[in-house]
């Protein structure tokens, strides 16, 4: 397999059992989630390139049912890049200060 970026054929397949114990930021789970492009249930299961970093698969992925869930518990617009919730919609993220709702992003400032 060659990698999808720098096609390099140092690709590391990698699986790890997790019993259970998963953990994200994105929200309360004790499972992979299968949306998530990296394995499912009790097994994370990616692909990496050895040479560039590029984890293997195609992206980007339409929200997950995390973020979906997230997204209507907090009945508000989500931050794409720190996840806060704000249900005063604008066109920068009060938490980091990012540009969203389709403006470049310029960073804190």
């Amino acid at each position: 397999m060659a990698c999808q970026r720098c096609e390099s054929e140092r690709v590391a397949k990698i699986t790890a059992k997790c019993s259970d114990c998963f953990a994200t930021d994105l929200g309360d789970t004790n499972y992979v989630p299968q949306d998530m492009g990296i394995g499912g249930g009790d097994y994370v299961e990616f692909s990496y390139c050895l040479d560039c970093g590029q984890i293997q698969g195609k992206w980007p992925l339409p929200l997950t049912e995390l973020e979906q869930s997230k997204k209507e518990q907090t009945d508000c617009f989500v931050c794409p890049y720190c996840g806060f919730g704000d249900d005063t919609p604008t066109n920068r993220c009060v938490s980091c200060g990012k540009w969203i709702c389709g403006q470049r992003e310029l960073g804190r400032g």
